[in-house]
């Protein structure tokens, strides 16, 4: 299973999570970032392919006391909501990409998008936020032409966009994108996060 790493945490500070907000989390997992949302919310559904995530997130709000609705489903089939706020750290990896896959069960499911394609996620997306709700996920930068195009056809823009760079590297790692409905013209592009390697 996954521990909390960097694109969790950076997510969990980007989004904004408001007192009365109905928060959904998209392959929960550990229930990382629904602690996150418990700081501002108690009205938390966090939801999993893996019952085994479903369990590891029932023992994490547990020793944290924090209330939560958790639930084994796919997106795809979860009929909850509507909600003001989706979270959602996805399987990055398009399942075409050999070089890229793993091995281990449980990381497939959580890494490749086999079981949740970006399609299928911003159908759900849509199905499951309300009309002025927001939408806060973390991606790879390479997919980001692909994201916005797919946000597109779901009528979604892109509000906030972040770019999280590691000191070694050349390139961004991460993104933080903010998707809401509607006629939106205008994107905030936010001061890049640059990861220092102690």
């Amino acid at each position: 299973m996954f521990r909390i790493n960097t694109d969790t945490h950076l997510l969990g500070k980007f989004m904004e999570i408001n007192k009365n907000d109905k928060v959904l989390d998209i392959g929960c997992n550990n229930g990382a970032l629904l602690l996150y949302a418990s700081q501002y919310s108690q009205n938390l559904v966090g939801i999993d392919i893996l019952p085994e995530a479903i369990e590891l997130a029932k023992e994490n709000m547990e020793i944290n006391d924090i209330k939560a609705e958790l639930i084994n489903v796919k997106a795809q089939e979860f009929k909850g909501g509507p909600f003001d706020k989706i979270v959602c750290n996805p399987p990055y990896f398009n399942t075409k990409e050999n070089a890229n896959k793993n091995s281990n069960y449980y990381l497939e499911v959580a890494r490749h998008d086999k079981y949740l394609p970006l399609d299928e996620l911003f159908a759900s997306f849509k199905r499951l936020l309300k009309d002025n709700g927001t939408v806060y996920m973390v991606h790879r930068p390479s997919y980001l032409a692909m994201i916005i195009e797919t946000a597109a056809s779901y009528k979604f823009k892109c509000i906030r966009l972040k770019m999280i760079y590691d000191e070694n590297k050349q390139e961004a790692v991460s993104v933080l994108l903010a998707f809401k409905f509607g006629k939106i013209d205008l994107m905030k592009v936010e001061k890049e996060i640059i990861i220092r390697n102690k």
